[in-house]
């Protein structure tokens, strides 16, 4: 998408955003999963970007009239608090999270480190020049990956952001991160498998997605998809595009999308589906 119609995009979200109080306490009904699980609304209104777990936090990068960085808790029934991330002529759309931490990246070409300590009041203990657009973020052990819209991959020391290792990693924007034990996965034009905490090249993998419910999530669209023993199944289909999946330690699935109209929600958390319902001898 060009960046003449990402500012359009957000111009309609900022006119989205102006009649939010007017459908205060209306809303389109929560998407079903067609697998049977249980799904709820965690926001609705907002252009969700991004979801990442933080202890037993949920985190949202979202936009309304501004970019924030919306902390709930694990159930995403109450708002914690907020962090005003700036207007929407630059987007942040990427997100990582760790214990009481959370680092936040877009096109403004930095990280802004995000104490989560009091979660009322998120608050900003550092920012890292990057100098390309941050397209992806993972992180653990202490550790934060770097994709950027340049190709490149970085890995920084989480509590200073001391620059640890960099590589040419793709020749493309780095899509996606995650770390896999000892293993980074990146995905750009292609999937690489680094080893960390050096960044020695390793082998070429087939796949990145977020592995839940003994299978792989894949994102089409709006659609989010779930791979296992070879088969692919619907999850949920949101109203626009999903930008971001989560799995949070108890095994939801957190997913941000897109909406076209304000009722509509924008971040949900999907329970594990259940086993098979036992058939009768009728074949009910």
């Amino acid at each position: 998408m060009d960046r003449r119609s990402r500012l359009s995009n957000r111009a309609a979200a900022l006119a989205l955003a102006a009649a939010a109080a007017a459908l205060a306490g209306c809303g389109a009904a929560t998407p079903a999963s067609p697998t049977g699980a249980r799904v709820t609304t965690v926001a609705r209104g907002s252009l969700g970007y991004a979801v990442a777990f933080a202890g037993d936090h949920l985190l949202a990068l979202e936009l309304g009239e501004r970019f924030e960085l919306v902390v709930r808790d694990g159930d995403g029934d109450a708002e914690l608090g907020r962090l005003d991330l700036g207007g929407p002529e630059r987007d942040w759309t990427a997100l990582a999270a760790t214990g009481d931490r959370a680092w936040v990246g877009g096109e403004a070409g930095e990280i802004r480190a995000v104490a989560l300590t009091d979660a009322a009041h998120p608050a900003v203990i550092a920012t890292w020049p990057v100098g390309a657009a941050i397209t992806a973020l993972a992180a653990s052990d202490g550790r934060v990956a770097i994709g950027d819209a340049d190709g490149v991959l970085c890995l920084r020391r989480g509590d200073d952001g001391a620059l640890l290792q960099c590589v040419a990693a793709h020749d493309h924007p780095v899509a996606a991160l995650a770390v896999d034990g000892e293993r980074l996965i990146s995905r750009g034009d292609d999937a690489r498998a680094w080893h960390l905490p050096d960044l020695a090249r390793g082998v070429g993998v087939d796949r990145i997605g977020v592995q839940w419910a003994g299978g792989e999530v894949v994102v089409d669209g709006a659609a989010v998809d779930l791979v296992a023993d070879g088969h692919r199944s619907r999850v949920i289909e949101m109203a626009g595009p999903v930008h971001g999946v989560a799995v949070s330690p108890d095994g939801r699935l957190a997913v941000a999308a897109w909406i076209t109209q304000l009722d509509q929600p924008s971040i949900v958390l999907i329970a594990p589906p259940g086993p098979p319902r036992p058939r009768d001898r009728m074949g009910r």
